[in-house]
């Protein structure tokens, strides 16, 4: 069980890259033209910000996107061999990266960013 709570605590880092570099990039780019962006405003591409964010952003997302699929797996798997005893510490920690990734894939960021 204790390899369990480590590959859910591994996997929960995941969706922490996604949403720490997309929600540096935004506010990047909101420091260098003094206004949070909105949708077009300014374009993504033409930030000069664009190259350097980029392809670690996609990679992120796509990686948490793919391993979402398994971490419920993983998780609904712990969830029914595990003890009274057993420490849900790493479920709750990933649970909350996946939710924080979810809030922003919906929000204007996202949005913003995928113009």
């Amino acid at each position: 069980m204790k390899y369990f709570r480590v590959i859910i605590g591994i996997i929960g880092f995941i969706p922490l890259f996604f949403s720490s570099s997309i929600l540096a990039f935004y506010f990047k780019v909101a420091s260098k033209y003094n206004h949070l962006p909105t949708y077009g405003n300014p374009d993504p591409k033409y930030t000069g910000l664009y190259q350097s964010y980029n392809e670690f952003i996609n990679v992120s997302f796509s990686l948490a996107f793919i391993v979402f699929f398994l971490w419920i797996i993983i998780v609904a798997s712990y969830l029914k061999k595990r003890k009274n005893g057993d420490s849900l510490l790493s479920v709750y920690f990933s649970t909350i990266t996946y939710l924080i990734a979810f809030f922003i894939i919906f929000s204007e960021v996202f949005n913003w960013y995928v113009d």
